[in-house]
């Protein structure tokens, strides 16, 4: 299963440059996922990268 990421201009500047790691979703997709794309919102209004997971976390926590 490949996603399409929407993500504001603003935050994906911020991906590019490394000043953003992270993007979190409420959804916890059941499939593997093959490839990510990502997608500037308005007004930039196109996909502007990709990438393919390489790490998988469990959505399960343990706490001690």
């Amino acid at each position: 299963m490949n996603l399409i990421l929407s993500i504001k201009p603003e935050y994906v500047a911020e991906i590019e440059a490394g000043k953003k790691r992270f993007e979190f979703r409420k959804a916890i997709f059941k499939q593997k996922v093959g490839k990510v794309y990502i997608y500037a919102s308005s007004p930039v209004s196109k996909v502007v990268g990709e990438f393919e997971p390489v790490v998988k976390f469990s959505h399960t926590l343990q706490l001690q």
